[in-house]
C-alpha cells in the first residue's frame, strides 16, 4: 500500500475536500501500442539467437524490460545479454514513433477528467523517450498534471512503485484515487498500491486473468467514453475500496435499423486466410468446451494464447468480436447475414 504523503494542515490532519487523481498507464490504454510492443520484442529476441513465442510476449507487455526478460528467458539466461536485447527492442520500437494512434477518445477523456478537477497522471513502465513519444500521439498535455516513467522508480510495474510515485506526484491519497490500466500487471500494481482500479479491454489481454490478479470481483461497464460522467462522480463522491471495473474500449459497434450490428476493425488489416480462421475457431470452440468441463489453468492458458491469435488475425482487440469477424470471413457466410454479425 502506498504511504500518504500529502501535506498536512497545522492541525496534523489533511485539509478538507483533498484532490482526486486519475493515474494512467500508457502504453495499450491511451495509445494503442501493446502489438508494436510484442513485435519488437519478437524481432530483438530472434536477433539475439531466442525463439519465444508471441503470444507469451505479449502476456509480459506492461512490465517493465528487466521483469520482461526474467519471465520470459529465466533466471538461467546470459545476463550479458540483456542489455542488447533491451537496446533492440527499444530501437525497433522507435521507429514506430511517428506514427503511434492513440485510442479512441483517449484526449477527450483525459480533458474531461481534468476539467472535473481531477490530477491526472501518467504512470508508465516505459522509458522516458518513450513516454515522449506516447504524450506526443495523445496530444493531451493541457490536460496531464504530471508523468512518471521507468527512470523515475526503482521497480516496473507489477511492483506499485509507478503508482505509488503518480500519487505522490499528485498529492493524493490511494482512496481518493482510481489507476487505468489494460494489463495484468497494472491490475496488480494498483492492487498493491492500494487503489483502486479501472481495466480496459483495450490492450486484448485475458479479462479471466486479470480479475483473478484482481482478486476483486469485477463488473462489465459500457465503452469507456459513455461511463466518464458516471465512473468521476461515483469515484470521486466517497471514499471506495480497491476494486476493478472493467470497460470495453477500443472496438465499437455500429447499428444500423436493418443490418445489426457492424463490427469496426482496421481497414489496413490483412485477414488470415479462411482455412486459417475456421481452425482456430474449432480450437477455441473445443477448449472453451473442455475448461467448462474440468477447468486447469494449462486449458485457460491455451485458450488465451489461441483468443490472443484470433485477435491478431482479424484485427480486433476482443475474442468475442474475433469470434464474429472469423466466422464472418468463412465460406458461406453472407456478407450482411445478421446471425453471424449481430452481437
Amino acid at each position: 500500500m502506498c504511504p500518504d504523503k500529502r501535506p498536512a494542515t497545522a492541525h496534523g490532519k489533511h485539509a478538507d475536500s483533498p484532490p482526486r487523481a486519475a493515474v494512467f498507464d500508457v502504453d495499450g490504454t491511451l495509445v494503442d501500442t501493446n502489438y508494436l510492443h510484442a513485435v519488437s520484442w519478437w524481432e530483438a529476441f530472434r536477433q539475439a539467437g531466442h525463439h519465444v513465442a508471441m503470444s507469451d510476449i505479449h502476456h509480459t507487455i506492461g512490465m517493465g524490460s528487466g521483469r520482461l526478460l526474467d519471465r520470459l528467458l529465466g533466471d538461467a539466461r546470459d545476463h550479458d545479454e540483456d542489455e542488447a536485447i533491451s537496446t533492440a527492442h527499444t530501437v525497433l520500437y522507435a521507429t514506430w514513433f511517428d506514427r503511434l494512434s492513440p485510442l479512441p477518445g483517449a484526449a477527450e477523456l483525459l480533458r474531461t477528467l481534468a476539467a472535473r478537477n481531477w490530477r491526472v497522471v501518467l504512470a508508465t513502465s516505459a522509458q522516458g523517450s518513450e513516454l515522449t513519444a506516447l504524450r506526443r500521439a495523445v496530444d493531451a498535455d493541457d490536460a496531464i498534471f504530471d508523468a512518471t516513467s521507468a527512470d523515475d522508480v526503482e521497480s516496473t510495474k507489477p511492483a506499485p512503485d509507478p503508482v505509488c510515485q503518480a500519487l505522490e506526484q499528485a498529492g493524493v491519497a490511494p482512496e481518493r484515487a482510481l489507476f487505468v490500466g489494460d494489463t495484468v500487471w497494472d491490475v496488480e500494481a494498483a492492487r498493491r498500491a492500494g487503489v483502486g482500479c479501472i481495466a480496459l479491454l483495450s490492450g486484448a489481454s485475458a479479462r479471466r486473468s486479470c480479475e483473478r490478479r484482481a482478486r476483486w470481483p469485477s463488473t462489465v461497464t459500457p465503452p469507456l467514453c459513455s461511463r466518464i460522467s458516471t465512473t468521476a462522480r461515483s469515484a470521486g463522491s466517497r471514499e471506495h475500496p480497491p476494486s476493478v471495473r472493467w470497460m470495453k474500449s477500443g472496438i465499437a459497434g455500429r447499428r444500423s435499423p436493418d443490418r445489426g450490428t457492424a463490427v469496426e476493425r482496421s481497414p489496413n488489416m490483412l485477414m488470415a486466410h479462411p482455412a486459417v480462421l475456421a481452425d482456430l475457431i474449432a480450437e477455441y470452440e473445443t477448449l472453451q468446451a473442455l475448461g467448462a468441463r474440468q477447468g486447469g489453468e494449462e486449458v485457460r492458458r491455451r485458450m488465451d494464447d489461441v483468443a490472443y491469435t484470433l485477435c491478431v488475425s482479424t484485427g480486433t482487440r476482443d475474442v468475442d468480436t474475433a469470434l464474429i469477424v472469423a466466422r464472418h470471413r468463412l465460406p458461406g457466410a453472407r456478407p450482411l447475414d445478421d446471425s453471424v454479425l449481430s452481437t
